[in-house]
């Protein structure tokens, strides 16, 4: 697929790449955009709802991090979560529990969480508009994402690179783009299967420096 990606795309595509070469592939890869749901849902989107919890909630409703239990989360642009959210996403990462709305049940769950922004965290915390404790929580292993062509092949090349297989087909070098993608990988990739010994949490952050 021939084109520029888009923000999004890149974030996503890096994601979910970290996702298919960890070892956590065999489990679900469940992402969402935060800035794309209005505050009073996305508890429910994340945490899950009890019947009744609500009007409308006609039916219990696993969230996103139940669902994704044993595979990965991906919270696009989650600076833009209110101050109530973070505390409870916070609890989430340091207990591996939550309880979803109007339920008095506490569900463990083994989630890893990947994060991205295009904001200045530092910043944020700076303007207390983000929890300082949940940026130290998260920022365990940061990237920088640049700009990317081709998804597809993007992601074929990131994914042989980590296995270990020919970095090359043939002769011709990778774009300097997809090398940019390469060395994306965490330092604590294993070789060992091609598999990435993995945070619960890390954060991918935009960047639009040339390359």
């Amino acid at each position: 697929m021939a084109g520029d990606l888009n923000e999004r795309d890149r974030k996503g595509l890096l994601a979910s790449t970290i996702h298919e070469v960890s070892r956590r592939r065999h489990k679900l890869f469940v992402d969402v955009h935060c800035g794309a749901v209005a505050d009073h849902l996305l508890e429910s989107e994340l945490f899950g709802h009890e019947r009744g919890a609500f009007t409308g909630a006609v039916s219990d409703k696993p969230g996103l991090l139940e669902i994704a239990d044993g595979g990965t989360l991906f919270l696009d642009e989650f600076a833009e979560m209110t101050p109530e959210m973070q505390t409870k996403l916070l609890k989430v990462l340091d207990s591996g529990e939550l309880r979803r709305v109007g339920g008095v049940r506490t569900i463990t769950v083994d989630v890893r969480v990947l994060v991205a922004t295009n904001r200045d965290l530092d910043g944020l915390v700076h303007a207390g508009r983000l929890r300082e404790d949940l940026l130290h929580r998260v920022d365990v292993i940061r990237r920088r994402v640049r700009h990317l062509v081709d998804c597809g092949a993007a992601r074929r090349v990131f994914s042989e690179r980590v296995s270990g297989l020919p970095d090359r087909p043939g002769s011709g070098p990778y774009p300097r783009r997809y090398r940019c993608l390469i060395h994306l990988v965490p330092s604590q990739a294993s070789r060992h299967g091609g598999c990435l010994t993995e945070p619960r949490a890390a954060y991918l952050s935009e960047s639009y420096g040339k390359g």
